[in-house]
């Protein structure tokens, strides 16, 4: 019976062992080679007419500002609808010890690109999806968990836009968790970010007050295709819920507050996505065909707005996909198998004409040359608009 017992309790420490270390490591296993390709100008070499912007095909990164989020990283308290939300929160941060053993596994779920702005943008992204956070006095990235300033987001966007004539990228401000700011401090924050004494607000060419957003058109936003432009859209309503936390970690919720904001430089508009919130890879191509489907049947409605293929996969803790979460290590390593699979897809093409924002994680992989491979089908699909 001793025997038995010392056996037994060499199983569980064995076991759970090799569960803190899965929780602790934090890297991927995938490749870090990236195209050796520059993409800064796709737009202008493939696009011959005057196209509104909501038919140009873009690559869009997701979760664009989560790259560098560290291995013990501060929670987002302000996120209601993230990965690491609501119970998981106070889970996560009580005790604050549960989070450093298990760093390494929050990590791999919160980190969805392996690039910062800048070499999302040279290497063909277009379309930023993009996760900020009011915290410690300024405004940061996150994804449930708090990345680093937005100052070295939008400075990167920046440099970029420098030299790129003839380009246009769209910011899309649709999460965004504040504590007692909002849009319009947000916003006076960013136009204090400069590179090389411009601000992002210097490369947007239109007034949203006196352009109508279905009306923007690839000409209009880069001035003539003579400049590099910026288009900004915000949620249709600011929705401002205020979550703080008392000295108990019981959060304390307020009433949304609707705040309507409007600015010259950024439209109030939601594009059309669907989270599929899906790990296995039939569930998530069936997902996307029927938004295929249901976009078709509503096209006239929905051709004024940026239509999303939100391809990115999700991790689903539940008895059908919990192997496929797990042993799919990290949204990095599920994103750099899946991506390649979406592009094999003999309907893909139909898929970018009806949704031609192509959004997924590790955008910039280059998993069976993927990320040439995707640039080259958007670079066609782009060649031949009107």
């Amino acid at each position: 019976m001793k025997k038995f017992l010392i056996i037994t309790a060499i199983v569980l420490l064995v076991m759970i062992g090799g569960l803190l270390t899965y929780a602790q490591i934090g890297s991927s296993f995938t490749d870090d080679a990236f195209t050796e390709i520059d993409y800064s100008h796709i737009m202008r070499d493939n696009i011959s007419g005057d196209p509104r912007i909501t038919d140009v095909a873009m690559l869009a990164a997701h979760d664009a500002f989560s790259y560098n989020i560290p291995k013990v990283a501060s929670v987002n308290y302000n996120e209601k609808d993230g990965v690491l939300a609501g119970d998981s929160i106070k889970f996560l941060t009580r005790p604050k010890i549960l989070q450093t053993l298990i760093g390494g596994f929050i990590q791999r779920i919160s980190v969805a690109q392996k690039s910062d702005t800048y070499s999302l943008a040279v290497r063909g992204v277009r379309y930023f999806d993009m996760r900020i956070a009011e915290y410690d006095g300024g405004f940061y990235g996150c994804h449930g968990m708090i990345s680093g300033p937005i100052e070295e987001y939008i400075t990167g966007f920046l440099k970029f836009l420098e030299s790129a004539e003839g380009e246009f990228i769209v910011l899309e401000f649709r999460h965004s968790y504040f504590d007692k700011a909002g849009y319009p401090e947000l916003f006076e924050y960013i136009e204090n970010i400069r590179y090389n004494g411009r601000n992002i607000f210097d490369y947007v060419h239109y007034d949203s007050r006196s352009t109508l957003f279905s009306e923007l058109s690839y000409l209009k936003v880069t001035d003539g295709g003579t400049k590099a432009g910026v288009v900004m859209v915000l949620p249709e309503i600011s929705d401002c819920v205020v979550l703080l936390m008392d000295e108990s970690m019981e959060p304390l919720i307020y009433p949304p507050l609707y705040v309507p904001f409007t600015s010259p430089y950024a439209y109030n508009t939601l594009p059309y996505a669907v989270w599929h919130n899906q790990t296995k890879d039939e569930k998530m191509l069936s997902g996307i065909r029927e938004t295929v489907d249901y976009i078709e049947e509503n096209i006239q409605s929905l051709s004024g707005v940026f239509r999303i293929n939100q391809a990115q996969k999700t991790p689903k803790f539940e008895r059908q996909a919990i192997l496929d979460a797990v042993f799919g290590w990290s949204l990095l390593d599920m994103a750099e198998r899946f991506n390649g699979i979406l592009l094999e897809q003999p309907d893909f093409d139909e898929w970018l004409r009806v949704m031609p924002v192509f959004q997924t994680d590790y955008t910039d992989s280059m998993k069976d040359g993927f990320n040439d491979r995707v640039i080259e089908r958007i670079n066609a699909y782009n060649s031949k608009l009107a």
